[in-house]
């Protein structure tokens, strides 16, 4: 009885031990697969934050230049200055073109060589430009002047304001806080009768710009 005892401690003992062994070995060889975030994102779409960009911003300020010097920088880059009707170069030195007016009929009439940019910043017409515009009677006759026509600023600048004097009218204004400063400046002559020796006049005076703070305002036309 005794001897059967001890066996079946011993049989014990051993099933024991190789129960052990069976589920270490059993562990070992499963692997268990923790969620990545590869195995997540094929299940869900997993939006990350983007990095905030740091964003220097540049500092502006105004700058108010006298039309003539503004006139040359500008035309120097190739801005154009210039009457309607005008031919050839048109740099607003002294350029000649045409002014308008409308007929017994009501017909819209071109009186060639009788108005005029001159100097960068003067723009004339009628008997100012041509002394035979007295015998001709062009009364509610009319020149349009465009002044820097066919560019647009340099990146990062912008025009705020551009002034006039003499008697004018605006045809076509700037775009204010753009890169556009082409304007039109419709200069007329008024009255009645035949025969007047009166003249239009406007004069560009000074524009002002928005560029930034440590540049120079020749920058601003400087389009390459």
């Amino acid at each position: 009885m005794k001897t059967s005892n001890i066996i079946i401690n011993h049989a014990v003992k051993i099933l024991v031990i190789l129960g052990i062994t069976f589920l270490t070995n059993l562990s070992q060889a499963i692997e268990f697969k923790k969620p990545t975030s590869s195995t997540i994102s094929k299940n869900k779409t997993v939006y990350k934050p983007l990095p905030k960009l740091k964003i220097n911003k540049v500092k502006q300020k105004e700058f108010v230049v006298p039309a003539a010097l503004a006139w040359a920088e500008a035309k120097r880059h190739g801005f154009k200055f210039y009457p309607a009707g005008a031919t050839g170069i048109k740099d607003g030195l002294s350029v000649m073109g045409s002014s308008f007016y409308k007929n017994d009929t009501n017909a819209k009439q071109e009186a060639k060589n009788t108005s005029r940019f001159s100097a960068g910043i003067l723009m004339e017409m009628g008997t100012l430009v041509n002394y035979d515009l007295f015998n001709l009677g062009v009364i509610d006759s009319y020149a349009l002047l465009h002044l820097f026509q066919g560019k647009r600023l340099r990146n990062l600048w912008k025009i705020k304001s551009i002034d006039f004097g003499g008697t004018y009218s605006m045809n076509k204004r700037i775009t204010t806080n753009s890169r556009s400063a082409h304007c039109i400046v419709k200069v007329s002559i008024r009255g009645s009768g035949f025969g007047s020796k009166t003249g239009g006049f406007a004069s560009f005076k000074e524009v002002v710009l928005i560029g930034p703070e440590n540049g120079r305002w020749q920058d601003a036309f400087d389009v390459r």
